[in-house]
Parts: C-alpha cells; sequence; structure tokens
C-alpha cells in the first residue's frame, strides 16, 4: 500500500509541477507581451511628442510670418491703389481734347495746382483745428470725407485718397476721438499737407 500511496503521491506531485510550469510559462508569456506592448506604446508616445514638438515649432514660425504677411498686404493694397490713380489719371488725359499750346496750358495748370494746394491745405487746417474743439468722431469723419472727395475731384485721383479712406474707416468705428487717434490724425494732416 505504501507503493500505491508513493506513486499516487509522485502522480500529484508530477501534475502539481507540470500545473506550476504551465502557469510559470503563461505568466512569463503574459509578462513579454505587456513588456512588448509597454515598449510600443512608448515608442508611439515618444514619436506623438516629437510631432507636437515638430507642430508647435511650425506655428511659432507661421506666428513670427504674420508680420510680414500684414506688411505684404497693406503694400498690395497701396499698390492696387496706385494702380486705379494711374488708371484715372490715364483714362482723364484720354478724355481731354487735344490742348491749344504746351505754354498756356502748363501756366494755367500751375495756377489751378497752387490755388487747389491752398485750398486744400486750409481745409487740412481746419480739419486740425476742429480735432482740438471737437471729440465727435462724426464729426471729424464728415469733415474728412468732404475733403475727400473734393480732392477726387480736383485731381481725378491723388495719392493720399488711400490713406484718407483708412482713416475715415478708423473713425467709423469709434464715437469719440481719443488721444492716440487724434496725435495720429494731427501726424497725417501735416503728412498729407506735405504730398498735396
Amino acid at each position: 500500500m505504501s507503493d500505491s500511496n508513493n506513486s499516487s503521491g509522485d502522480d500529484s506531485l508530477k501534475k502539481i509541477e507540470n500545473t506550476l510550469s504551465n502557469f510559470s510559462s503563461v505568466l512569463e508569456k503574459f509578462g513579454l507581451d505587456l513588456i512588448t506592448k509597454m515598449g510600443k506604446n512608448t515608442l508611439r508616445l515618444n514619436m506623438l511628442t516629437d510631432k507636437i514638438e515638430e507642430l508647435h515649432k511650425s506655428v511659432i514660425d507661421i506666428k513670427g510670418l504674420l508680420p510680414q504677411l500684414n506688411t505684404m498686404i497693406e503694400s498690395h493694397k497701396y499698390l492696387q491703389s496706385e494702380i486705379e490713380l494711374l488708371k484715372t489719371l490715364v483714362q482723364r488725359k484720354n478724355s481731354s481734347g487735344p490742348s491749344k499750346s504746351l505754354e498756356s496750358e502748363s501756366v494755367g495748370r500751375d495756377e489751378t495746382i497752387s490755388e487747389q494746394k491752398n485750398s486744400f491745405t486750409t481745409s487740412f487746417l481746419v480739419l486740425r483745428d476742429k480735432l482740438d474743439e471737437n471729440k465727435d468722431a462724426k464729426d471729424i469723419r464728415e469733415t474728412l470725407e468732404i475733403i475727400k472727395e473734393d480732392i477726387f475731384e480736383a485731381t481725378g485721383g491723388h495719392r493720399i485718397l488711400y490713406e484718407l479712406a483708412q482713416m475715415i474707416k478708423v473713425l467709423n468705428a469709434v464715437e469719440t476721438i481719443t488721444p492716440e487717434i487724434k496725435q495720429d490724425l494731427e501726424d497725417k494732416i501735416g503728412f498729407w499737407i506735405n504730398k498735396l
């Protein structure tokens, strides 16, 4: 009986060892799979982190280009206004009849130009005085619009017309004249008078 107990004990022990061996293999395989998957996830995470850093650098580069882009847009607008001015001048030149004589035309033109310049200068100086007395953006804007229309009618196009239109847009957006807008407008009035 002791042999049969011994052999059954040995069989039980072998079964337990086999079970433990199988369990240990499964556990080892599970651990290796877990480590492999964690490694893959870490690699993916590192790749995503690198891509996010590259994207961040690209966004910073793009933000750095915005001032240059704005400058290009403003230059483009300025060139468009100059082209429109040239078109207007060419159309006026083509639509006007032949001149009687170059000397009489140049003398007449010089006097007219001087009178117009003096008139526009006076209008700008009156506007500057209004700035000191009046804080209402609507009143200043209306005066600026009248000056703009007068310059356009007299010249058919002038390079300060675009700048006048830009200032009118600024004044459309506010109700009262701030000290910054007043200073900017005063500076531009001097600049416009010199450009006439």
